[in-house]
């Protein structure tokens, strides 16, 4: 959900002098640089848009919150078709109102998506609110319920029970939409936060697997990583490929930069995110680990179990005992993110 690259700048750069060139130069030189890493959907780019709000008070005007409109709008179409195209596979849509409003959605154009970025819901051929009626239908709850067996982001629900709140003529994205609206990050966001008097560089690169090849161009002069894994995706599958396990691919990718010869030295410090979401599907007693895990041999009720499960399967690949720390984290919780920062910054300044 990276929006781009961008360094916190407030020095401007025309009619420099040489010694002003050089200030500007050492004002911006980072202390510590600490690079983000995690698969996609991990949520490490929503704790850097945390970041951005935190210490840059970002996302606080109203002009920088409405270019999350037409994300929102591309993440509620994203999400409907998936569910829409999975029904058709598992549980037909009952209502014959909403059968007709899935197959416009179904056969929207390209030409008509690509609208929604300026013009938001009015290009549709639907009134927007056909899209809660069809999210509300007993086949797409059941569709929903079988998530685990293809890609839906997990704002998918959150996003489509508030359809009546987004589609507001006066709708502005609350912070909260803006956390859990997905862009997938495509190259490298970097910004420099003053924390604690120190520079802090967070460099944010892609988590997909397209992105990754480019990760090894920022391993140099890197003082930590903090690699994120979601503990929700136990029961999920990748956005590439729709059948590898996304913990797996989670530990692949660990294992990977771990065993990278530049990054030998480097202290890892371990996030595992989306609590409040593994939390749920725990409780709920639908999405039990041992259905998806033959492995686990804990209580299926217990989030401990759960959490404990995880973070051993990825710290099996801590061969050299780099991970300084492990911490369990909210993404979408400012609160969380705070605590998991000072912990951190404690052993990276």
């Amino acid at each position: 959900m990276g929006m781009g690259c961008s360094d916190l700048r407030s020095i401007s750069d025309t009619d420099d002098t040489e010694e002003d060139t050089a200030y500007r130069g050492k004002r911006l030189e980072p202390d510590r640089t600490v690079l983000l890493l995690g698969a996609g959907d991990s949520g490490k780019s929503t704790i850097f848009k945390q970041l951005q709000h935190m210490y840059t008070k970002s996302f606080q005007r109203t002009e920088e919150r409405m270019q999350f409109k037409a994300f929102i709008v591309d993440n509620v179409l994203t999400a409907i078709q998936i569910l829409v195209k999975a029904s058709f596979i598992y549980d037909p849509i009952v209502d014959a109102n909403n059968r007709e409003t899935a197959r416009k959605i179904t056969e929207l154009e390209e030409s008509i998506l690509e609208k929604t970025d300026t013009e938001g819901w009015e290009c549709l051929p639907m009134d927007p609110m056909d899209l809660y009626t069809l999210w509300l239908d007993e086949g797409i709850q059941k569709t929903y319920e079988k998530r685990s067996m293809f890609h839906l982001d997990d704002n998918a629900p959150y996003f489509l029970s508030k359809m009546a709140e987004l589609t507001r003529k006066n709708y502005v994205p609350s912070f909260e939409d803006i956390l859990r609206s997905r862009k997938k990050t495509v190259g490298v966001a970097d910004q420099i936060f003053e924390i604690r008097g120190k520079k802090l560089k967070v460099v944010d690169v892609g988590g997909q697997k397209n992105e990754r090849r480019k990760w090894i161009n920022f391993f140099a002069n890197v003082d930590a990583v903090v690699y994120v894994s979601s503990l929700s995706e136990y029961d999920q599958l990748t956005y590439e490929n729709n059948t590898t396990p996304r913990l797996i691919d989670s530990i692949n990718v660990f294992k990977s930069f771990y065993e990278t010869k530049d990054m030998s030295a480097v202290p890892v410090y371990l996030v595992l995110n989306k609590l409040d979401v593994m939390t749920e599907k725990c409780q709920t007693g639908q999405r039990k680990m041992s259905q998806f895990h033959r492995d686990f041999t804990g209580n299926d009720s217990s989030v401990e179990d759960y959490k404990q499960f995880i973070k051993n399967k990825i710290l099996e690949e801590d061969r050299d005992n780099r991970v300084r720390e492990v911490f369990y984290s909210n993404a979408v919780d400012e609160q969380s993110i705070r605590l998991l920062v000072e912990n951190i910054l404690g052993g990276v300044l």
